[in-house]
């Protein structure tokens, strides 16, 4: 995109030359860049922490002559401050034009796009117990061990949240009795 001026003068070995005239003129034009829209697409579902970088995922809908089929013009990218979306919370996500893995700044090309508010919810992780929870007085301190589903090589010592309630003997289940565990935190 650019300012052109072309300057046009009549060829004095032009047929017919005697029969007019012409004052030597000139005309300017511009070539304007052209002109694109796009936004980030709505995840459908949403998304939900799996340990996983979303940016990447991400879809863009075009607008306006976005990605027309020019040889060589940049592409439309969803970008995100810090570069990448793995962590539950929410990430303002931005459209930018890039070529050749870089900003582009050529000026045949502009983007008008908003910046998105996307989430990435926190992952709900099934807890369950792994013993058997009808337990036989034998004088010793029965405990239980918890797991759960969380994201393949991650973890949470929940065992050590376990509170117990009920006829507790120094936070332990010991006597016979009905008693509740329960995860304090995770």
């Amino acid at each position: 995109a650019d300012s052109y001026t072309i300057n046009i003068t009549l060829n004095s070995e032009a047929k017919g030359e005697d029969n007019y005239t012409c004052e030597p003129f000139a005309i300017t034009y511009e070539v304007t860049p052209i002109q694109w829209t796009a936004s980030v697409a709505d995840p459908e579902g949403g998304l939900t922490y799996d340990g996983k970088n979303k940016l990447g995922s991400l879809g863009i809908t075009p607008g306006d002559n976005a990605g027309t089929g020019i040889e060589g013009a940049p592409k439309i990218v969803a970008t995100v401050s810090g570069g990448s979306m793995v962590n539950a919370g929410t990430y303002t996500v931005t459209l930018q034009l890039q070529k050749d893995g870089a900003v582009y700044s050529g000026g045949n090309y502009e983007l008008t796009a908003d910046p998105a508010e996307i989430e990435i919810a926190k992952r709900v992780v099934e807890i369950s117990w792994a013993e058997d929870t009808d337990l036989i007085y034998n004088g010793t301190a029965h405990t239980l061990t918890a797991t759960a589903d969380f994201v393949s090589g991650e973890s949470i010592d929940l065992n050590s949240l376990i509170a117990y309630t009920g006829d507790v003997t120094d936070g332990s289940a010991i006597n016979a009795g009905s008693y509740t565990a329960t995860i304090t935190k995770a």
